[in-house]
């Protein structure tokens, strides 16, 4: 029945609402369905992911289920890892997200193309690994410049080419963070001021700015002396050119491509301790700026160079002082390394070449050998008699040396009994005095006839007791030296056939005027020593009781002799 009161100077009819309100326990009918939400709150990370998938699959239908994604109450949620893991299309608003209690974010849009969505106020101050969470994220480009990330420990592929991606995230607290690997890898957009960041206690900084095209940035004060690892750190990051030269790399071990296509990156880096690295393999590969000296480095613990300079067009430093003991790989080190020059290039090679890796013939880079003086020639040839292997390594071959300047070489040999280096392409145009040059030199036998001895004044004794002087060598040196006035050997015997007797007789009798006077005898047959014996048969008695002989026949041919008895007899 209705109800008729007097309220203030009107009657108003009052009815009974067959609908209950929030006073009764019936719905009011009058009201749509987006007056009452839903309350959605998951407890787990597989319910909100079940409702995740169904939403983009059909938002209609799971907005009936669950409510608007956006108004969904995530609080209880710890782990968002994969949430949104390669659902391309996805660019949901959820910037209402509870996300307070979250301590992983691990691969959250991870190949979630699209997304770009203001996510600016999510508190992430529980979050403690970011591991590629934005990774192929390549529209995402959001203010997320207030997170707080200082929970954060890795940031691993963190913008892992997310291409878009430019914000500044200067005053992000990064302290607690260990691992930034790949962390801005092909991020090829990303130029942020990131100076004031505390890298103190990141140990592994492989890949970070690889493909970071853009990037250069003013990081000159990090603190990276926690760091163990640094390969490929700016692969292929053109335009990063910082003064990065007082960072403490004392820890790092592996600088494998660190500046592997730094086109434009040319600091000085002179006084980065890698003592502890192990391997710089493409380090600086088509590094093209690249020309600093890196001299003083200490590479000791150093295994592998591979390509460490190749294409570098514009490295040209010396760094023979290099100890490379260690290093068992070292192919191509200097492929392409267009502007090192020959000096660098000859005192590099005298280093490196005692490490059998050494794969370079660098030896015409390298000017001869040049002494001034014949004190200066002398202790080299000192040094190579004592030690050839280590003089080389100081003073190159023996024959490559540019004597050119010296005009005394006398007793230059002298008694040097175990000598017998090849000096047939030296200069001795200028040298006036040869005498006892080769004297007492037993083992010398080479061939100098090529010498120009024109200018020589005095060869006196030059070969003195030299015996180990062969007949070829001899006649080879007379007939060249014969020339100059001043040579004082009769060797024209040496020029001739050897003497070849044809029987016993024949030959007792040269032995004989021999051993009578042997100065005599050889003026007619040659030295003993040189004679042709191939033909006889019998030798016996033939120095019979030749009491004074003891001269060499050690090259006879006896081959033919078939009676011996009594050839020294007496003797």
């Amino acid at each position: 029945m209705p109800f008729t009161g007097c309220i203030g100077p009107e009657e108003i009819e009052i009815t009974s609402d067959p609908v209950e309100d929030e006073d009764n326990s019936q719905i009011d009918e009058t009201k749509d369905e987006s007056d009452n939400p839903i309350d959605f709150q998951p407890e787990t990370r597989d319910e909100l992911k079940t409702a995740v998938d169904e939403w983009i699959v059909d938002s209609d239908n799971a907005s009936s289920t669950y409510g608007d994604i956006n108004a969904w109450d995530t609080s209880l949620i710890i782990d968002m890892s994969s949430l949104f893991y390669e659902k391309s299309t996805f660019n949901g608003d959820i910037s209402d997200w509870d996300v307070s209690s979250v301590t992983s974010m691990d691969w959250m849009f991870y190949g979630v193309s699209v997304f770009n969505q203001d996510i600016s106020d999510w508190d992430v101050s529980s979050v403690t690994t970011m591991y590629s969470m934005f990774g192929y994220a390549t529209y995402f480009d959001q203010d997320i410049s207030d997170w707080d990330v200082s929970s954060v420990t890795d940031m691993q592929f963190m913008f892992y080419f997310a291409n878009s991606f430019n914000g500044d995230i200067s005053e992000w607290d990064v302290s607690s963070v260990t691992d930034m690997s790949n962390m801005f890898r092909n991020a090829s957009v990303f130029n942020q001021n990131i100076s004031d960041w505390d890298v103190s206690s990141v140990t592994d900084m492989d890949w970070m700015f690889s493909g970071a095209f853009e990037f250069n940035q003013d990081i000159t004060d990090w603190d990276v002396s926690s760091v163990t690892n640094m390969s490929l750190m700016f692969y292929y990051a053109y335009n990063f050119n910082q003064d990065i030269s007082d960072w403490d790399v004392s820890s790092v071990t592996d600088m494998i491509g660190m500046f592997y296509y730094a086109t434009d990156f040319n600091q000085d880096i002179s006084d980065w301790d890698v003592s502890n690295v192990n391997t710089m393999a493409v380090m600086f590969f088509y590094a093209e700026s690249f020309n600093q000296d890196i001299s003083d480095w200490d590479v000791s613990n150093v295994t592998d160079m591979t390509v460490m300079f190749s294409g570098a067009k514009s490295f040209n430093q010396d760094i023979s002082d290099w100890d490379v003991s260690s290093v068992t790989e070292m192919q191509s080190i200097f492929d392409g390394a267009d502007d090192l020059s020959d000096d660098n290039k000859c005192e590099i090679h005298t280093e490196f070449s005692s490490n059998d890796n050494w794969s370079y013939d660098w030896d015409e880079s390298c000017p001869p050998f040049q002494p001034e003086t014949k004190y200066e020639l002398k202790a080299a040839v000192d040094e190579w008699i004592a030690d050839s292997d280590s003089a080389n390594s100081t003073y190159g071959e023996i024959n490559t040396w540019d004597t050119s300047l010296i005009t005394d070489m006398s007793s230059l040999f002298y008694e040097e009994y175990t000598f017998n280096g090849d000096v047939s392409e030296w200069d001795v145009s200028s040298v006036t005095s040869m005498d006892w040059m080769f004297a007492y030199a037993d083992n010398f036998n080479q061939d100098i006839s090529d010498w120009d001895v024109s200018s020589a004044t005095n060869m006196g004794l030059m070969f003195y007791s030299a015996d180990g002087l062969s007949r070829d060598n001899k006649c080879a040196i007379h007939t060249e030296f014969s020339s100059n006035d001043n040579w004082l050997y009769d060797w024209g015997q040496y020029c001739l056939p050897p003497f070849q007797p044809e029987n016993r007789d024949e030959l007792k009798t040269a032995v004989d005027e021999w051993i009578d006077d042997s100065d005599s005898a050889s003026s007619t047959y040659g030295d003993i020593n040189t004679w042709d014996t191939s033909l006889i048969a019998n030798m016996s008695h033939l120095f019979y009781e030749c009491e004074t002989f003891n001269d060499d026949i050690s090259d006879w041919d006896v081959s033919s002799v078939t009676e011996m008895q009594s050839i020294f007899d007496g003797a």
